[in-house]
């Protein structure tokens, strides 16, 4: 009984080197183990209903909460935080940020009847993440590039034969996006049919659908599901779209200050870009980002 006791004992020391990044100091006479790297721990640092009415008031400007619980959500232990999409989205200030616009504004021009996003404006993001790096903490983007929503004007569009619904007909598709409230700063780049594969809605008729463009075939992504989502779907076979999103990760990164990016609906995007769009980001940096999706849920 006391070899097992014993041998439990130190199965249970090796469990927490191995998980805690402990380790036996034999120059202390405390007996305890000392932590030398500590785990990284994440906090998802919004929820869906965020600053809505019946939710905490404070909620409503999430990037000034975070400067002012940065030094205690360091102190409890974590070591990073996982922030919303920080972007301006089709719903302006009430939407959480998934029905991606303008990648390029975070809250620092009028679009889509406001400066700020839900969360605050450019300014207060970037002073939150001063305060967390301050605090030990990283940060993470939650970067929604599979689609675009909220196009500023229609383009008349032929679909392709292959077309799940309407093949070979015209659609009035909501794919132009000139950012006029931005006026080409940071990206003169304007996207128009052409940057997309297809959509889910016709304006010229008013109904939903699954419409392919002609010329176009749905990105390459995993074989267990197929490409489009929603929205407009972002063609990543468009060299142009290749070098603007990337140019925006790059920036992300070294200009903005973010350590990483969780991808969204990763699977639903072009597999080959996404390798491509992570070498390169990591090349033009020193950090070493964190980037990661659970696959298989729509999340």
């Amino acid at each position: 009984m006391k070899k097992t006791i014993l041998y439990l004992l130190s199965l249970t020391l090796v469990i927490n080197t191995i998980l805690g990044g402990c380790v036996y100091n034999p120059n202390k006479n405390d007996g305890f183990l000392s932590v030398l790297n500590k785990n990284e721990t994440i906090l998802q640092a919004f929820y869906w209903e965020m600053g809505e009415a019946d939710y905490p008031e404070e909620e409503k400007n999430l990037w000034c909460l975070l400067v002012q619980k940065a030094p205690e959500l360091s102190e409890v232990g974590f070591t990073a935080v996982w922030l919303p999409p920080a972007n301006k989205a089709m719903g302006g200030k009430r939407d959480v940020g998934y029905a991606t616009y303008d990648l390029w504004d975070l809250g620092e021009f009028n679009q889509k009847g406001t400066v700020r996003t839900k969360y605050g404006t450019k300014e207060e993001l970037e002073n939150a993440i001063t305060a967390l790096h301050n605090d030990g903490i990283k940060v993470y983007y939650d970067a929604v590039l599979n689609h675009r929503m909220g196009a500023d004007s229609t383009e008349t569009v032929k679909l392709s034969l292959n077309s799940p619904d309407k093949p070979g007909q015209t659609i009035l598709a909501w794919t132009k996006f000139t950012f006029p409230g931005r006026k080409n700063k940071y990206s003169d780049f304007q996207w128009n049919w052409q940057c997309f594969d297809g959509v889910d809605w016709d304006e010229k008729t008013k109904t939903s659908g699954k419409f392919l463009f002609e010329g176009k075939s749905w990105d390459y992504t995993f074989i267990w599901d197929d490409d489009y989502l929603m929205g407009a779907d972002v063609d990543y076979e468009n060299l142009e779209v290749q070098e603007d999103v990337t140019n925006w990760g790059n920036w992300i990164i070294n200009e903005i200050g973010f350590d990483g990016f969780r991808l969204d609906a990763v699977k639903h995007i072009d597999s080959r870009f996404i390798n491509q769009f992570i070498n390169d980001v990591q090349k033009s940096s020193s950090k070493d980002f964190f980037l990661w999706e659970k696959h298989g849920l729509k999340i």
